[in-house]
């Protein structure tokens, strides 16, 4: 009977530490590879900011051309909630006022325009577009594009004039394309924009980093993080990282450099277990798991190497029904080892959802001097739901329990702590109550149960909220 009571209360403890599922992913494990191609010279293209989407590639390659073998199509793609433009550009994608976009392929000509063959599939309301920045000196000294609208099925040329014409020879060329008006945070989605034999006028070469026959393509290889999203307009990759807390991976997120109207600032880079819609100012983030607990603790270990005075970030928020009900915003300081941080978790009502979002930099933290800083995480938990890497499970046959029957004092022998496997001993009577828990931070750990009345006791032992020793104990 004492056996069977025993069953239940730790069978009672599994159900427990089961009822809230584990943050997806939440060791940085799991990684997806993919492979895509990017036309030559022209390294940011959608296909980077569609990795953890849910969204098809939509820079592509194409045999449907006008001339040689390769075409390249821009497609808008996805849905209310979630969309993309197809698009790209050869340089960090731009925002701001155009007018004071720099740098690109570089380009010391002085055309007069641009020509090249298109097909379109444009949605009512929406419009394509290519656009031309001409810079010197890190200054722009000329801005053009070119809108396509309506539907075409087949190659049809045009061709723009630069107006007003350059009135200096630059140093530096940014060209690219779109399949929606980005330039005004637009997009239907569906809108299809097709381009080839693209080419300047009024020089004597083509520059060699034009490729606008687009017959040149590059085969990029990423890994992305599986489960979770990364936010923000200046991606890198997270980068996976074996500087890692526990099992073989943790997730480095590093700031880097971008502009804004033109002038040069660092940009953090975000991943979050859910994800911003397009066009949406201010929203709230959609996606998430599912969570139900009112009370809890968000748990991790992390490293930050700061720069410029930068401090990593960590954001979560709670929902139900698509409605935030709770929250909090944590700034993590400089650390060059491994430091564990606790967040309570707790909210009024029941929850359904629960986000959790990491960054590289507070947005404050925009100086140039901020770019290089660098946030290592690791172990994301819910206490609740705690992870299980690098648990060894052959500690049970390797913990001793002496003396037994004792008079109160026990001592318990792992012969090796695993440093982080948060071992803890929980004591039941034979009534199953539960009696006396004690973490175990020794290798040899001493109980004292003096104050406990004689009688029978059952104990379990815990690593990382997993059974890995049970068994019972006299008190005489």
């Amino acid at each position: 009977m004492k056996t069977s009571l025993l069953s239940i209360l730790l069978g009672a403890f599994c159900l427990g530490a089961e009822a809230q599922t584990a943050i997806p992913n939440g060791n940085f494990e799991n990684w997806d590879q993919t492979n895509f191609e990017n036309p030559k010279y022209y390294f940011q293209t959608s296909n980077i900011q569609l990795l953890d989407r849910g969204l098809p590639f939509n820079c592509e390659k194409t045999t449907d051309a006008y001339h040689g073998s390769f075409a390249i199509r821009l497609t808008t793609v996805g849905d209310n909630s979630n969309q993309m433009f197809g698009y790209f550009v050869n340089t960090y994608q731009p925002e701001g006022d155009p007018t004071q976009w720099h740098g690109g392929m570089p380009f010391d000509q002085n055309p007069t325009g641009m020509r090249g063959y298109f097909k379109s599939n444009i949605a009512a309301g929406d419009t394509g577009l290519i656009f031309v920045a001409f810079s010197k000196g890190g200054t722009n000294i000329g801005f053009y594009g070119y809108q396509f609208t309506g539907q075409q099925s087949n190659y049809t040329s045009f061709e723009f004039a630069f107006n007003p014409p350059l009135s200096q020879t630059p140093d530096s060329m940014i060209f690219g394309a779109t399949s929606s008006n980005a330039l005004m945070n637009q997009m239907v989605v569906g809108s299809t924009l097709t381009l080839d034999s693209i080419s300047l006028l009024g020089v004597s070469s083509q520059p060699a980093q034009l490729n606008g026959d687009f017959e040149e393509w590059t085969t990029t290889t990423v890994e992305s993080v599986s489960k979770w999203y990364r936010e923000g307009e200046w991606d890198t990759i997270p980068q996976k990282s074996t500087d890692a807390y526990k099992g073989s991976y943790a997730l480095r997120l590093e700031t880097g450099l971008g502009h804004d109207n033109g002038q040069p600032r660092a940009y953090a880079r975000s991943l979050s277990t859910g994800y911003y819609p397009q066009n949406c100012n201010p929203c709230d983030q959609l996606g998430g798991y599912p969570f139900t607990n009112q009370t809890d603790t968000l748990v991790f270990w992390f490293k930050y190497v700061s720069a410029g005075g930068s401090k990593g970030a960590l954001m979560y928020s709670v929902k139900n029904a698509g409605q935030v009900i709770g929250g909090n915003y944590i700034e993590l300081p400089q650390s060059a080892s491994y430091q564990k941080m606790e967040i309570p978790i707790y909210v009024s009502q029941v929850p359904d959802t629960l986000v959790v979002q990491f960054q590289s930099a507070r947005w404050e933290d925009s100086i140039p001097s901020a770019v290089g800083s660098y946030l290592i995480v690791d172990e994301v938990q819910l206490k609740s739901a705690p992870l299980t890497t690098a648990v060894t499970t052959p500690q049970r046959a390797e913990i001793n329990v002496y003396p037994n029957p004792s008079k109160g004092e026990i001592f318990f022998d792992a012969r090796e702590i695993i440093p982080g496997s948060e071992m803890q001993i929980v004591f039941i009577n034979s009534l199953g109550q539960m009696v006396q828990v004690t973490e175990w931070t020794e290798a040899r750990q001493a109980i004292h149960l003096e104050g406990l009345p004689k009688g029978l006791y059952f104990y379990q032992v815990n690593s990382q909220g997993i059974s890995v020793k049970t068994g019972s104990i006299v008190i005489e």
